[in-house]
C-alpha cells in the first residue's frame, strides 16, 4: 500500500494506492482480447455515473484549503474517508453514510449535491 500526500494550488490530495489485478470477463476470452486495467475501470465507471454529473465534477474548481480523497479501487476508500471525518469533525456520526458528508466530486450531481456549498467541518472532504 502507498499513502501520498500532494498540494496541489493550495488543495491538499490523499492518494491511497494498493496494487490490484482483475481478471478479464467472458467476453473478453471469447474473443481472446484481454482489456487493460484502466479500460476495465473506464467501462465500470461509465455505468456509475452520468455524463452531466461526470462533467460537472471534472469542471468544479477546488478551494484553498480543500482535501481530495484519492484512493485505489478497492483499497479502502470508505474508510479513509470516515477516518479523515472523524479527525475534522471531532467524532461527529450524525449521517446516515459517508458520502452525505464528503461528495463524491463525479457523482454529486447524481446524489444531488452542490459541490461548491460550505461543509458544516473545515477543511472540505471530497
Amino acid at each position: 500500500m502507498l499513502v501520498r500526500l500532494v498540494a496541489i494550488g493550495g488543495a491538499l490530495f490523499a492518494s491511497v494506492r494498493l496494487l490490484n489485478s482483475r481478471r478479464s470477463s467472458d467476453d473478453d476470452k471469447k474473443n481472446n482480447k484481454k482489456k487493460s486495467g484502466v479500460e476495465i475501470m473506464q467501462e465500470r465507471n461509465r455505468k456509475m455515473y452520468s455524463e452531466q454529473s461526470v462533467k460537472n465534477g471534472l469542471n468544479f474548481i477546488p478551494r484553498d484549503g480543500d482535501v481530495f480523497i484519492s484512493t485505489y479501487a478497492k483499497c479502502g476508500t470508505t474508510w479513509t474517508m470516515q477516518i479523515l471525518h472523524q479527525l475534522r469533525s471531532k467524532g461527529d456520526m450524525d449521517f446516515e453514510e459517508i458520502t452525505a458528508v464528503i461528495p463524491w466530486d463525479i457523482g454529486a450531481l447524481d446524489c444531488g449535491q452542490d459541490l461548491n456549498t460550505d461543509h458544516k467541518y473545515s477543511p472540505r472532504l471530497i
